[in-house]
Formats: structure tokens, C-alpha cells, sequence
């Protein structure tokens, strides 16, 4: 999940056109993967009502463990001049960051269990990976393309 608000952190950031400002592409990416995670997992219309406040809560919490660790500074330390006790003390800080989100994914695996079947909650987690994925590779395939074969399809769109 972490991932995927980081790719589309990035895919914003670094979009080859500003027409449209951050907040708007973000919620259109979002939006996509509503659609998208509802087609995968095949919810019901009472299954998609009961699940997307939770996933939507499930979401934000993990964006905030994302943004406290980038507020942190724990982007790319220089290893070459940090002293034994603050690669131990970065360690330990990357450990116990892994442990919350674990946790907090523990929690919500246990919530969606609740109000889906079990092959549902699998097909979530494929559609979360997929999804995520297919984000990069447009990301990929647009880093390639031309500038005017960018442009036009953004006028399509």
C-alpha cells in the first residue's frame, strides 16, 4: 500500500505536464484505482459500501506512517560519515517503522476479513500489486515517448 502512495507521489512530481495541479491528478489516480480494485475484487455494491470507508482509512493511516518517516529525514542517509551508533539508532528507527505498518496492516487484513471472503481480500492484495505496476509502466512508457506523442494523448484525455 505504501507503495503505491509513493508512486503516485512520484508520478505527480515528475508528470512532463503541469496543466492539471497535483491535487487533481492525485484524486484521478485515486479514482482509477477505486474503479480498478472494484472490478479485480468484484465487489457487491453492499461489499463496496462496507469496504471503502475502511480502505480509505487504511490508506490514510499508511500515507501518515510514509509522511512521519519522510518528515524524518530518512530518505538516503550518507552511511559514509555516520558513526556506529547512528547506523544502529537508524536501524533500530527503520525497524520499528516496518513493525507499525506490519501492524497496521495486521489490523486491516483482520477488518476486510471481516466484510469479505477471504479470495476477495487475496484479490485485493493482487489488485493493490497490479495496480501499482501498471502505475510504473505508464510511467515508464511516458519517460519514453516524444514530447508531442505526450501532449497529444493529454489531449485525448
Amino acid at each position: 500500500m505504501k507503495y503505491i502512495f509513493i508512486t503516485c507521489l512520484f508520478l505527480l512530481s515528475f508528470s512532463s505536464s503541469f496543466a492539471q495541479n497535483k491535487d487533481e491528478k492525485f484524486e484521478k489516480i485515486k479514482a482509477q484505482k477505486v474503479a480498478y480494485i472494484t472490478q479485480k475484487v468484484d465487489l457487491t455494491p453492499e461489499e463496496a459500501q462496507q469496504f471503502w470507508p475502511i480502505y480509505n482509512e487504511y490508506e490514510s493511516k499508511m500515507f501518515a506512517l510514509h509522511k512521519s518517516r519522510k518528515e524524518k529525514g530518512h530518505q538516503k542517509p550518507d552511511i559514509e560519515t555516520m558513526s556506529d551508533k547512528e547506523l544502529n539508532q537508524l536501524f533500530e528507527d527503520r525497524f520499528t517503522e516496518e513493525e507499525q505498518r506490519i501492524k497496521l496492516k495486521r489490523e486491516y487484513h483482520q477488518k476486510f476479513m471481516a466484510i469479505l471472503p477471504a479470495k476477495k481480500v487475496a484479490l485485493l492484495y493482487e489488485a493493490e500489486f497490479s495496480f501499482r505496476h501498471e502505475l510504473l509502466d505508464q510511467l515508464k512508457e511516458r519517460r519514453h515517448k516524444p514530447e508531442s506523442a505526450i501532449n497529444s494523448q493529454k489531449a485525448r484525455d
